[in-house]
């Protein structure tokens, strides 16, 4: 196919995965989540707002964790399966229970694995491919950043609307 034998589909790819990684997804459209849930499972607002605050413990421990594995493993085999238990934990929400430490469980274990769609492995993994423009291949890269704490809180407030928080 020759769409992949084109090697910018990896920065552009990379901006994809960092606007729907960790920030974006559980830290910034957090507040959207905030009324509905509390609503729906009776926690006091003060008491589900301290889950940032685990988000960025775990946060702290699994990026340098990370960098790490990426350097001795490569990116797949470190990231993959990173990936792939993020988006398990993620789906783990929807699960959620009255008591306010399964909140608490499932933010940090998100958070740890969450770590793998951040800027630190998909930047790896664009300089893999660049040495002329590179510059340029990560400014397209971590743009997602940008892109993901502007469109997954409105794409969250829209699921919540029309679906509810769980589906969300």
């Amino acid at each position: 196919m020759a769409l992949f034998q084109n090697r910018w589909w990896i920065p552009v790819a990379a901006c994809i995965g960092i606007m729907v990684g960790l920030p974006s997804v559980l830290i910034l459209s957090f507040p959207v989540f905030l009324k509905p849930v509390t609503a729906s499972l009776g926690w006091t607002r003060g008491m589900m707002s301290s889950a940032p605050a685990v988000t960025g413990l775990f946060t702290l421990v699994a990026q340098p964790l990370l960098g790490r594995l990426v350097d001795r493993f490569g990116f797949k085999r470190a990231m993959l399966p990173a990936f792939v238990l993020f988006s398990l934990t993620m789906s783990c929400l929807s699960l959620l229970g009255p008591h306010i430490w399964m909140l608490y469980l499932v933010y940090g274990t998100a958070s740890f694995f969450g770590a793998s769609s951040g800027p630190l492995a998909y930047s790896k993994a664009v300089a893999l491919w660049f040495d002329t423009n590179r510059g340029l291949a990560l400014g397209i890269a971590t743009a997602g950043a940008g892109f993901g704490t502007i469109v997954m809180p409105l794409i969250a407030q829209y699921l919540i609307e029309h679906y509810g928080w769980r589906t969300a």
